[in-house]
């Protein structure tokens, strides 16, 4: 808002030069504070039009009755504008507050509709913005959503596979422990250290997303050794 009430008071100066026939004397202070006027009110209204349109969206079952809100706010809008840069006027320039060669209704109704168009088109591209901004932050949160169920999925699927290759490696093991005993003790020894080396890696990576290489070896090679 700032950079734009910079750019229009400089535009207004520069079409004052520009008035050969009848030169203005056009004080820039004043000038400046009515453009930044002009553009600080849509701002500051901003958020008021930012909540109307999260209220009664456009978008929704009863569109309709959002329509007319809007239509409504719009032209309210565009009335507080209006009444605002005429109050601004009326305190920058001293020649302003002299009655003018219209009546005030009429004045005032020609200010109105002088910037009618502006403020409605302000309004309008206030609450597109919003829209914007809401639909951005859907899709982002979808993306997040998404991700993560895909994550989940993916755990799901792993503690499925897990859950099926334990319990049959485990049997067999101890299947094995069982027949070692009386054969081999000091096998049947190894073994059940081995297992017991293969379920506490097995139990300290349990439910973590990513492992390290080192681990991923360390747990083969305590398998690799209970197989042979």
């Amino acid at each position: 808002a700032t950079v734009l009430g910079c750019f229009s008071a400089l535009q207004s100066y520069r079409l004052s030069t520009l008035n050969l026939r009848y030169p203005m004397d056009i004080e820039v202070g004043k000038l400046l504070i009515l453009n930044l006027v002009y553009w600080f009110v849509p701002a500051a209204l901003t958020p008021v039009i930012f909540r109307l349109g999260h209220r009664f969206r456009v978008d929704g079952p009863r569109w309709m009755r959002a329509l007319g809100v809007h239509a409504l706010a719009a032209v309210s809008y565009s009335a507080i504008h209006c009444a605002i840069l005429i109050g601004t006027r009326l305190m920058l320039w001293e020649s302003a507050n002299k009655l003018p060669a219209v009546p005030w209704t009429l004045f005032v109704q020609r200010q109105y509709l002088a910037q009618l168009d502006f403020t409605l088109m302000t309004y309008t591209t206030v609450l597109g913005l919003s829209y914007a901004l809401h639909y951005s932050r859907e899709s982002q949160a979808r993306a997040v959503k998404e991700a993560q169920l895909e994550a989940s999925l993916a755990q799901a699927r792993l503690r499925t596979l897990e859950a099926e290759l334990h319990p049959h490696f485990l049997f067999n093991t101890l299947h094995a422990i069982s027949s070692l005993v009386h054969t081999n003790p000091d096998g049947a020894d190894r073994m059940i250290s081995r297992l017991s080396d293969l379920l506490r890696l097995t139990f300290d990576r349990s439910g973590a997303p990513r492992v390290s290489l080192q681990e991923e070896l360390e747990f083969l090679q305590k398998y690799l050794e209970i197989e042979q």
